[in-house]
């Protein structure tokens, strides 16, 4: 198991990913990155109290998060068996931080449409983009992408990092409070600093059993 800080093994590790076919991914499924949420969070994130709360949730895309950040949760502990969520949730929030939806949405949403790769958006993690955003990127996170976009074109390491499980932009807006205005994610933007998120690396069978929190998200269970 790669441990949150073990950078340079996630890079090998994202590299050896990227050098392979999609179709060679089945051996090892959980090393891919969900790109955005699968699941419709716009449909139960206001039946819970997030405010200065805390919150277990799967790291997945980490959409759980950055959404629970919008509604004003503070402390946020993330558990996923997928090694690169820290870094992708980083790279979230960076560009938050420094571009405006309509950007956002361009860097990171590849496909048109569930599945459909044949009219994929070219510009996703575009370089000039990365450039601008990475300035508020910690040095691990950047020294992550920049090693992998080093070795891998950003356009081959979106295709072959991450999950082709990827919805509309429609559907993402829908699904995400954060990006279904620029209202929301102005506010995103205004509390995402404000925020504590800690990350694990494991399976969730590990879990200590001691720990309570004030909501759990997990995947379609909250």
């Amino acid at each position: 198991m790669i441990e949150v800080g073990d950078i340079d093994k996630k890079i090998a590790l994202a590299i050896d990913v990227c050098g392979k076919r999609y179709t060679d991914f089945i051996e090892n499924p959980f090393c891919r990155i969900y790109p955005f949420t699968t699941e419709n969070i716009a449909g139960y994130l206001s039946l819970f109290p997030l405010e200065n709360r805390s919150l277990f949730t799967v790291g997945s895309s980490g959409d759980q998060a950055i959404n629970a950040i919008l509604n004003g949760c503070n402390l946020i502990y993330s558990y996923d068996i997928c090694p690169f969520v820290n870094e992708y949730f980083n790279l979230k929030k960076a560009a938050v931080l420094t571009v405006n939806r309509d950007e956002f949405i361009k860097f990171f949403h590849y496909t048109n449409g569930l599945g459909n790769l044949i009219g994929a958006n070219r510009i996703v993690f575009d370089s000039a983009v990365y450039s601008k955003l990475k300035e508020g990127l910690d040095l691990e996170t950047s020294y992550f992408w920049d090693e992998l976009f080093k070795k891998i074109p950003p356009l081959v390491v979106r295709n072959r990092l991450f999950r082709h499980e990827e919805y509309s932009t429609r559907v993402i807006k829908e699904i995400n409070p954060y990006l279904t205005s620029d209202i929301n994610y102005q506010v995103l933007k205004s509390r995402i600093n404000e925020a504590t998120v800690v990350f694990s690396c494991d399976d969730m069978f590990n879990i200590d059993k001691g720990i309570t929190f004030d909501n759990i998200f997990l995947s379609n269970i909250a």
